[in-house]
């Protein structure tokens, strides 16, 4: 799957400057989508989803402190739901749907306990994330010892290699203080005791084989959020937007119609 290109909007948020990755439809546009990326990664991850979806305008900020966004990385999912949603109202797309892979599935749900939203696409996410010790650990030595990121984990077994090999690179290429931000961010989020208060359309992905957040979070959020689908993809990781973009854009295209 080829890389469609991006046209970069310069917002100015706070104390960040910020070149917004805009994916325009290639077809007769349905919705605009925004797309929030996980720990140490950055906006190339909406990349393959994008290509997919060619009905639909596709949003994907960097987060603070890597890629095209300045200022020092976030150190709560609150932070950076603040960061994205004075970046949407800069770009005039206010109840744009969006859609969070992993921790950006938390910084979502702060977004919607915050604003209202078109609708929540919540992918290899929980309302709560705790992350392995080992992985932490390791993230801390990879700080400690170079600026380069340890890259991308949780790809599906029979994963396009091309595909891995260009989005590592882009994860890899963010600093890895940014990185060990995101993973203690991860870590301390949990919002499981204010999924009652959203009243928001949401689709719940999940791959049956992703180890990082077992099919059981997904279905603690499809069963606390009103109103909420899941549907659990087999054979897939915790990549699932990046490595089965061509199986999730279906189920994103519908519900972006129905909601």
């Amino acid at each position: 799957m080829s890389a469609p290109e991006a046209e970069y909007v310069r917002v100015a948020v706070g104390a960040y400057v910020s070149d917004v990755a805009v994916y325009r439809a290639r077809a007769p546009r349905v919705a605009t989508l925004v797309f929030l990326h996980g720990a140490g990664c950055d906006h190339h991850m909406a990349e393959p989803l994008a290509e997919a979806l060619p009905d639909v305008d596709v949003i994907a900020p960097d987060l603070p402190g890597r890629g095209r966004t300045s200022g020092p990385p976030c150190t709560t999912a609150a932070e950076a739901a603040a960061f994205v949603g004075a970046a949407l109202d800069a770009l005039d797309a206010p109840r744009a749907f969006v859609l969070g892979h992993s921790y950006g599935g938390g910084i979502a749900l702060e977004l919607a306990l915050t604003r209202p939203l078109a609708g929540l696409v919540l992918a290899s996410t929980g309302a709560r994330l705790r992350v392995h010790p080992g992985v932490l650990d390791a993230m801390r030595s990879q700080a400690d010892t170079s600026r380069e990121s340890a890259g991308l984990l949780g790809w599906s077994n029979g994963a396009d290699p091309q595909l891995i090999a260009r989005l590592d690179g882009y994860a890899r290429a963010v600093p890895s203080a940014t990185s060990l931000a995101d993973w203690r961010a991860t870590d301390a989020f949990d919002r499981m005791g204010a999924l009652g208060a959203l009243r928001v359309p949401t689709l719940v992905l999940a791959g049956a084989d992703d180890v990082l957040t077992p099919p059981k979070y997904a279905s603690y959020l499809a069963a606390q959020l009103a109103g909420a689908r899941l549907e659990l993809l087999a054979g897939a990781g915790h990549m699932l937007p990046l490595d089965q973009a061509a199986r999730v854009a279906p189920l994103v295209r519908a519900f972006l119609a129905a909601s």
